[in-house]
């Protein structure tokens, strides 16, 4: 169970720094680390007291044996070939509980194991830098990539010289061939990723100069293979709003045209999903992530391919929810779809890593 939650939650660190709750998630992790760690001395107290008598009863049993062999032996009430025998067999006969008392102690791994995880989840966070301040409010602050260029270690850039601005309330279609940088771009608005070269700018400040937490306090994402952690719907969509109310985490579900499959799940909002849960296919879970980022309702909103793995019909509902969104916030649009891509204000084609245009165009 540990494992599992601790993959899950590992998988999905992306989705929870963008939304502000991985140290949401490490208190999580904590309580189960907790529980484990009871579990597991529960277990070894049980094996090691087990084990002990187990070994005592096996070499008291033994050496009675021996001692009676060799009183039958020296009154001559049993033969030496018969009491060899007799005394080579017995240690075979326990052999079974000494087995036993192995297993026991082969779980003293599960501990040492769980005292590396919470080691892992002891360590203090990192102190926060005095001079930083709080991120500017995205609804009225422009932003913009200045000569950005990105490198993955070991690659070529990724992204050469960019400059990209979004203005309040604007949206701005991204498109380009896949690899050409338009997801780099969304990592980077993220804090993701840092910049090579070149600068991130709020407003002529940098973007560095921010506390992460309040800047992606203002973000909202949906990334191109969203993740769902393992807990109920509700419980996934909220994950952008820990205090939205019920008929809020229904709106966006619909706003995402992700209530239907939902209301026909066993348990509707409370079916569990992720990990081990009810398995969901690609579209119903980017739809779900969908609602998460409606939910939000973030100044700055960044969606990478929305419509991707969506059925045609599903797919116009949620082009038609993208863009009754629009002038909401400020919405940088990464996508193949040409309906999509129609309804922005402004289209920036990236081509090997580097921004082309800047203007409306159809998408082929």
């Amino acid at each position: 169970m540990l494992a599992h939650h601790f993959a899950d939650v590992v998988r999905g660190l992306p989705t929870l720094r963008a939304f502000n709750r991985a140290h949401a998630q490490a208190e999580q992790i904590d309580l189960v680390s907790d529980r484990y760690r009871t579990a597991s001395m529960g277990t070894l107290r049980l094996a090691f007291l087990s084990g002990t008598v187990l070994e005592l009863a096996a070499t008291i049993a033994v050496a009675l044996v021996a001692v009676t062999v060799g009183v039958r032996l020296v009154d001559g009430g049993l033969g030496f070939q018969a009491g060899l025998t007799v005394l080579v067999l017995a240690p075979e006969l326990y052999l079974p509980l000494r087995n036993v008392a192995a297993q026991f102690h082969a779980s003293a791994d599960g501990a040492a194991v769980a005292g590396r995880l919470l080691d892992l989840t002891a360590v203090p966070p990192a102190p926060a830098i005095p001079f930083r301040r709080g991120a500017p409010d995205l609804r009225t602050a422009t932003i913009q990539l200045e000569q950005v260029t990105f490198r993955y270690p070991g690659r070529p850039p990724a992204l050469e010289c960019v400059d990209l601005e979004l203005v309040p309330a604007e949206t701005v279609g991204l498109v380009g061939p896949s690899g050409a940088g338009k997801s780099t771009i969304a990592s980077l608005l993220l804090r993701l990723v840092e910049p090579s070269e070149g600068r991130v700018l709020v407003d002529g400040l940098e973007v560095e100069a921010f506390e992460e937490e309040s800047w992606r306090r203002q973000l909202a994402w949906l990334p191109q293979r969203p993740t769902l952690l393992r807990g109920t719907v509700a419980e996934n969509i909220r994950l952008a709003d820990p205090s939205a109310s019920c008929e809020r985490v229904r709106a966006a579900a619909a706003l995402a045209d992700a209530d239907g499959f939902v209301e026909a799940l066993p348990e509707g909002y409370e079916t569990v999903v992720g990990d081990g849960g009810r398995p969901l296919s690609a579209g119903q879970a980017r739809r779900l992530a969908l609602a998460r980022t409606f939910l939000r309702a973030a100044p700055l909103v960044i969606l990478d391919e929305p419509t991707a793995h969506l059925d045609p019909q599903s797919a116009a509902r949620v082009t038609a929810a993208i863009a009754g969104y629009r002038g909401r916030c400020t919405m940088l649009l990464i996508s193949h779809s040409s309906e999509l891509v129609s309804h922005c204000d402004r289209v920036v084609r990236i081509e090997q890593g580097k921004a082309t245009r800047s203007h409306m165009e159809a998408v082929a």
